[in-house]
């Protein structure tokens, strides 16, 4: 029997306690330890010295338990825990109630000098708590690296580019002066500058504490860069920064002398051009104008269209380039057009010797503006020209007198005025003479004057010279008559 009761009461006891472990497993939360999850932002990365990052984060998979039978919330318990070597204005370590998540952002400033290169971790765990029997830990880590400063103009060249030197080339130019700011970077006051010009250094400065830099340098002729450069290379803490710029100069232009002629024709005129001044590196060029307002350089030499016989003043003028103003127009040089040739009048005899005959014309002006007046520089000589037939001379000269002709033949005669300066050009000679008048034919004779008779007749002497001369069979007949008194000779009389 008592063996009985003492079974009994072990299975009561066996009963009780395992009803109450029932009621107690029912009224427990669910175990959260697989559900939290605990994210810090931002992840890993990496950040500048003196950058500042908001460290925040979130913890979730946990809910507040809710007793079905009594309706009681337990709510979220148990703590957030920081820790790591974060430098800067969050407390380490640090605890928090989990219930206050999402936590943060903290605002971690990373501007420990000489901790380039250093790593800091930073650590979050959840603890759990006597309803909540899950943990959840998050690690990250940011390292430092070099800053980098940003270089700015904040003050452009002045005088603003493009600009003109005062001074003429080879002289140095006229200072100019430029103010940049920087920003970013760590601990930059104090710290070089350089200004470089083709990788040369030509003006230093130091960061104020306000963040600028002015240089104060002579620029070059021409459209240079330069580039303000701030060295990182032997810097702890920086990293190299550039800004470039451009300015833009010139010597003043060359005043050259004007241009002359190289050829003329009835309307057009070619100039002759004139040599570039030499200023290194690059010489300018010259171009040229015609009168007119304004004036239209080019760089053409040859003007057509013009009106024959008239004077145009012409211009010669530097050009801009990189290294050179444009210079100031030169004088002007007056070039006249040609004029075509003179006419003239059909040639006619004046004087007829035993074998001779003299011929004259006379000039037509020119009056190429048929204005009425003839132009003055149109004056020009006359040639002569004789032919035995009615086409083109075998022979011009400029004497009027034509010798050794023969008797009782008849000879043409041309006149043409003599090209000159003004009035034609010597590649075009042929089309540019004056138009030749005529052929004239004349006939030259032997004229003996017959002797004078009454009281005032005076005898010849004649002197009778025979000489027979016998050769190939022909007989030659010399008579040589005495003349009359010298002051009785008849001249040769004109032909009419």
């Amino acid at each position: 029997m008592k063996t009985k009761r003492k079974l009994l009461k072990v299975l009561a006891l066996t009963l009780v306690f395992a009803a109450a472990f029932v009621l107690n497993f029912a009224a427990m939360p669910v175990n959260a330890n697989d559900e939290t999850i605990l994210v810090i932002t931002p992840p890993n990365s990496t950040v500048p010295i003196g950058g500042t990052i908001n460290i925040g984060g979130n913890l979730s998979g946990l809910e507040p338990y809710t007793n079905p039978d009594t309706s009681v919330v337990t709510s979220i318990g148990g703590t957030l825990t920081f820790s790591g070597t974060i430098p800067g204005t969050m407390p380490i370590p640090l605890s928090i109630s989990a219930a206050t998540t999402p936590f943060g952002p903290y605002p971690v400033t990373f501007n420990v000098p000489g901790s380039v290169n250093t790593t800091y971790t930073f650590t979050a765990t959840y603890s759990g708590d006597t309803a909540q029997n899950g943990y959840a830990q998050e690690t990250v880590y940011y390292t430092v690296i070099k800053a980098t400063p940003t270089i700015t103009i904040t003050s452009p060249p002045s005088p603003g580019s493009p600009r003109v030197f005062t001074n003429h080339y080879p002289a140095p130019g006229d200072p100019v002066t430029v103010t940049v700011e920087v920003t970013g970077g760590f601990d930059m006051v104090g710290k070089t500058l350089n200004l470089q010009r083709a990788g040369t250094t030509i003006a230093t400065g130091t960061v104020s504490s306000a963040g600028e830099v002015t240089f104060t340098f002579t620029p070059s002729a021409g459209n240079i860069g330069y580039t303000v450069i701030f060295d990182g290379t032997t810097d702890a803490n920086n990293i190299t920064a550039t800004r470039s710029f451009t300015y833009q100069a010139r010597y003043p232009g060359i005043k050259v002398n004007p241009p002359g002629v190289q050829s003329r024709t009835l309307t057009s005129i070619t100039l002759a051009t004139v040599d570039s001044p030499t200023v290194p590196p690059q010489s300018p060029s010259v171009h040229y104008a015609i009168e007119g307002v304004p004036l239209s350089f080019s760089a053409g030499i040859t003007y057509g269209g013009l009106v024959q016989g008239t004077s145009y003043d012409f211009y010669a003028q530097t050009q801009q380039n990189d290294y050179n103003a444009r210079g100031e127009a030169s004088d002007p040089y007056a070039i006249r057009t040609r004029l075509p040739g003179n006419k003239v009048t059909a040639p006619k005899s004046i004087r007829t010797g035993q074998i001779s005959m003299t011929v004259e014309s006379k000039l037509i002006l020119n009056d190429p503006l048929d204005d009425g007046y003839n132009d003055p520089h149109s004056v020009q000589s006359i040639m002569y020209g004789i032919s035995d037939t009615p086409t083109d001379p075998i022979r011009w000269q400029t004497g009027q007198k034509f010798y050794n002709l023969t008797e009782d033949q008849t000879y043409y005669f041309w006149a043409r005025s003599v090209a000159n300066r003004e009035c034609y050009h010597g590649e075009h000679q042929l089309y540019m003479d004056g138009p030749i008048a005529g052929p004239t034919p004349l006939t030259p004779h032997l004229s003996i004057p017959p002797p004078l008779v009454g009281d005032s007749a005076v005898p010849f002497i004649i002197a009778g010279l025979a000489s027979i001369v016998s050769l190939g069979g022909v007989v030659t007949l010399v008579v040589l008559a005495a003349k009359r008194k010298k002051e009785q000779e008849p001249e040769e009389k004109p032909s009419e």
